[in-house]
């Protein structure tokens, strides 16, 4: 699910499945707030294999917004995290290809326990194997 604040209110401006479902919406010019769950995919054989959900939360500001707007998402964010609860990652963005599947699943790896699944499912088909 994708959030924009207007007029102190947060409204839902898009959802959707994947990555690049996301990044289709990320606009350069605006403040967005997204929260994506990513299945983390343990697969210890065909038979076998557990699946632990991780929400992780985007904050984008894209490169355009000029300065005055910029200031005005630090309200905004606070107003997320109200919406958004259980983040596992948090990631703050400026460009769409700062949103990368890849990025993603390491710092999940990077902010997990001890135990890492087998791959990251981000949904829409886009998966990453978890061998780093």
């Amino acid at each position: 699910v994708v959030l924009e604040s207007k007029r102190k209110q947060l409204v839902v401006v898009a959802k959707g499945q994947g990555i690049e479902s996301l990044k289709n919406v990320l606009a350069l010019d605006k403040i967005l707030f997204a929260c994506i769950a990513v299945h983390a995919v343990d697969q210890r054989n065909e038979k076998l294999s557990s699946v632990r959900i991780k929400a992780v939360q985007i904050n984008f500001i894209g490169s355009q917004v000029k300065p005055m707007k910029r200031m005005k998402s630090l309200s905004a964010k606070g107003q997320v995290a109200t919406v958004f609860k259980g983040i596992a990652l948090v990631k703050d963005a400026n460009q769409p290809d700062d949103v990368d599947t890849d990025g993603l699943a390491e710092q999940l790896v990077a902010a997990g326990g001890a135990h890492k699944p087998t791959y990251y499912d981000f949904g829409g088909g886009e998966k990453v194997e978890v061998d780093f």
